[in-house]
C-alpha cells in the first residue's frame, strides 16, 4: 500500500526527467552572442602651447631658424638654419627684448641697431617693434602677429615696412643657445 501511494511521485519525477532528456535531444544548442558597443570614450585633455610672456620673450636672444616671405616686388625667400636650399642667410640675425620696451637687432648684414617694441594686445600674442636705422635707410617697422610659443621657439606671421619695401612672411625664432633647431617647423 505503501508503494502504492508514493507511485504518483515516482511517476511525475519519472515523466519530468523523460521530457528532459527528450527535448535536450531534440533541440539544438546554440548560443548566440550579441555585442553592442556603448562604450564611449570622449577625450578632455587638452594640450594647450604656454602663453607668450615679456618674462619669456626678454629671457634670451633670439635667432631664426626658419623664415619664408615675400617682398612687394614678389620675390619669394626662404631661410632654414643649417638647410641647403637657402635664399638669403639670416644666420647672423638675432633679437634682444628688454623689459623696458628697447632691444638690440643685430641684422642679417650685420649692423646693429636698436628698436622699440610693445605689445599690440593683452593676450600677448601680437607685437611691433621699429628699428632705428640712421639715415637714408630709416626706420623700419615689424609687426608680429599670431605668436605662438611652442618646444622652447617663438612662431609668428609677420609684416615689416621699410622706405620703398614690404615684406611679408612666416618665421621661426629660437633662443641664440640651442645649439639644434627646435622641434617645430613652418607648416
Amino acid at each position: 500500500m505503501k508503494f502504492l501511494s508514493a507511485l504518483p511521485v515516482v511517476a511525475i519525477v519519472a515523466l519530468a526527467s523523460l521530457q528532459v532528456s527528450v527535448s535536450s535531444c531534440s533541440k539544438e544548442n546554440t548560443d548566440t552572442l550579441i555585442v553592442r558597443d556603448t562604450v564611449r570614450i570622449t577625450d578632455t585633455l587638452q594640450l594647450k602651447d604656454t602663453a607668450m610672456t615679456t618674462a619669456i620673450l626678454t629671457s634670451t636672444a633670439w635667432k631664426t631658424q626658419e623664415s619664408r616671405w615675400v617682398r612687394n616686388n614678389g620675390n619669394i625667400s626662404y631661410y632654414l638654419r643649417g638647410g641647403s636650399s637657402n635664399t638669403e642667410s639670416l644666420a647672423i640675425q638675432t633679437l634682444t627684448f628688454r623689459a623696458d620696451g628697447t632691444g638690440t637687432h643685430y641684422n642679417a648684414d650685420g649692423y646693429t641697431v636698436q628698436f622699440n617694441w610693445e605689445w599690440l594686445n593683452n593676450e600677448k600674442t601680437s607685437l611691433k617693434y621699429i628699428d632705428h636705422y640712421p639715415a637714408p635707410t630709416g626706420d623700419h617697422t615689424v609687426t608680429w602677429e599670431h605668436i605662438v610659443y611652442k618646444n622652447g621657439a617663438i612662431k609668428f606671421g609677420e609684416y615689416v615696412t621699410r622706405t620703398g619695401e614690404t615684406l611679408v612672411g612666416y618665421s621661426i625664432w629660437i633662443p641664440v643657445s640651442f645649439t639644434q633647431n627646435a622641434n617645430l617647423r613652418l607648416d
